[in-house]
């Protein structure tokens, strides 16, 4: 026997020699080997990533959890696993058996439990009911409160609840019919979303009063005034003409509108009142620094401070004052934006500008876009020019100077929301005018008649007996529209004596262009099927004579 090697794996040889009596032999050697081993392997099984979220696409396997696996021994060992059955309907599992066994059969045992949700139906989510208001008092809105909607999911776990569209609890909703969605997401990203109504009615107790208001003139070329106008200066005058629209009253000394043009209310041969508000000045010390904001301006360029010497704002960049309340600059100059693009002011809350020298509104400019703020601008001594197709939200007062919208484009109009008082208005064409709801006593009602003595001209300068403008052999022309409200179409009937051709024309209450279409006369047409939930205006012209229609789109 040879001596004993090794210490884990031993082996020892031994030499065996066979002798005949004549002395003759044979040798011949021979090894053993055993393991003198009794430690048990260290196994070790990842604890991470057990769980396998929502819809995997794969399933763990005994040969995927062997491979994650490893196992240390002194003698080494090898690495075995059985799987478990799967358990569980829409929240499942899955336990494998890991087993490390060394050569001596020594072994160390695991367990490990995988988990993951099998959920492809979305979430349960159900809206609050339809909410009808009537406008607050002095606003043309309502203030609206809901709860956030609740939710459940059929696995369980976890269901976040996101507002994703209209405006929210507890702001200033417009008159009309908004439409407020949630959406709730559950844990394996399944989505259901709801919706209701929010309609606010004008109360009866609140009017639409001066929508625009000047002390020597107002001219409209195009225009849609929802709301009232009015001049304050003894021989002065409103002058209405090619296609505007004042869905309101007219109070002046003189009415001029030509035979094209529409005046829905009462027009009344007098002065106006006076703007019942006084002028705020800007009576405060420039600072010696200009702010420019740079063209294109990535992000929301902060405008720090509530007094400012000139601020510039280039094209098509975004600027944002960080201050509410009173608010005082000597120059404002926004820049036009590219084609397709916007030059965007945006406010922080409820905010007046005192604007000393110059307010100049570029194309393409969007002022007060977001939020439901009340922004109201006083200009002092230059006229104020708003460029083409810019949306203004916000009341603006340079009644020592003019207000001067150019010209637009039909399919882009220029708006204005709010109330405004100049010298003169000399609005170009296609501009659009919202006015603001506030207490006070009712709208004069639509009338042909007109008070005073003082005539009033047509663009030519004819005048009929009762002060009207002659209209050139005016025909029967009828519309009629139904449903209104509807959920799907409305149907438009039109009848008349003349088979001059129809011109439709559909804009929502921010006079953004819905629908232009020319349909011959005496006939029935379907139209608005793509119309979303809201309020519109319909236009129907037919030669000099035009018919408007206020349609409601329901949910």
């Amino acid at each position: 026997a040879g001596a004993i090697s090794g210490t884990c794996n031993k082996s020892q040889t031994f030499t065996v020699t066979a002798t005949d009596g004549c002395g003759n032999t044979d040798t011949e050697t021979v090894t053993y080997t055993w393991s003198d081993d009794t430690e048990n392997p260290v196994l070790t099984v990842p604890t991470t990533g057990l769980a396998l979220g929502c819809n995997p696409a794969t399933l763990p396997t005994e040969a995927s959890v062997i491979a994650a696996s490893s196992a240390t021994d002194n003698c080494g060992a090898t690495i075995t696993a059985s799987a478990g059955a799967i358990s569980g309907t829409c929240n499942r599992s899955q336990t494998f058996t890991v087993t490390a066994t060394d050569g001596c059969g020594n072994t160390d045992v695991k367990t490990v439990t995988y988990t993951w949700k099998v959920d492809v139906t979305p979430p349960t989510l159900t809206c609050p009911t339809n909410i009808n208001v009537t406008n607050g008092a002095g606003i043309c809105g309502a203030v609206v409160t809901f709860a956030t909607p609740t939710a459940s999911d059929n696995c369980g776990g976890s269901v976040t609840v996101t507002q994703t569209g209209g405006l929210a609890s507890g702001a200033t909703f417009p008159l009309g019919v908004s439409t407020v969605t949630f959406t709730a997401t559950d844990e394996c990203g399944n989505t259901s979303t709801c919706s209701f109504t929010v309609t606010v009615t004008q109360n009866t107790a609140t009017s639409i009063v001066y929508t625009i208001l000047a002390q020597e003139e107002i001219h409209t070329h195009r225009n849609y005034v929802y709301g009232n106008i009015g001049v304050w200066q003894a021989g002065k005058d409103v002058r209405i003409h090619e296609y505007s629209t004042i869905s309101g009253f007219v109070q002046a000394p003189v009415i001029e509108k030509d035979n094209t043009s529409i005046i829905a209310g009462a027009q009344t041969l007098a002065m106006a009142p006076m703007p019942a508000s006084s002028f705020l000045y800007n009576t405060q010390p420039d600072p010696s620094t200009d702010i420019t904001v740079p063209d294109n301006y990535v992000g929301i360029f902060n405008l720090v401070g509530n007094n400012f010497r000139k601020i510039t704002i280039g094209k098509n960049a975004t600027a944002q004052f960080t201050s509410a309340g009173t608010i005082y600059i000597r120059e404002l100059i926004i820049r036009d934006a590219d084609v397709n693009k916007t030059t965007n002011l945006l406010f922080s809350g409820n905010s007046i500008l005192r604007i000393r020298r110059t307010l100049d509104i570029g194309k393409r400019n969007n002022i007060n876009q977001t939020g439901s703020y009340s922004v109201t601008m006083y200009v002092q001594e230059n006229d104020v020019k708003v460029g083409a197709s810019s949306k203004v939200n916000a009341s603006i007062d340079v009644r020592f100077k003019n207000l001067l919208p150019q010209d637009a484009l039909e399919t882009n109009h220029t708006v204005f929301t709010g109330q405004y008082i100049a010298k003169k208005v000399d609005s170009k064409t296609w501009v659009d005018w919202n006015g603001l709801c506030v207490s006070g006593a009712p709208v004069p009602a639509a009338s042909p008649a007109i008070t005073g003595s003082s005539p009033t001209l047509d663009r030519q300068g004819n005048t009929s007996e009762s002060g009207q403008p002659v209209m050139d052999n005016p025909v029967a022309f009828k519309v009629n529209v139904y449903p209104n409200p509807t959920r799907s179409q409305f149907t438009m009937q039109i009848t008349g004596e003349s088979n001059t051709p129809v011109m439709i024309r559909i804009t929502d209450m921010a006079g953004r262009v819905q629908l232009v279409k020319t349909v011959n006369s005496n006939c029935v047409v379907t139209l608005g099927n793509n119309l979303t939930v809201g309020a519109y205006i319909a236009e129907v012209t037919q030669g000099n004579t035009r018919q408007l229609f206020k349609l409601i789109k329901a949910e």
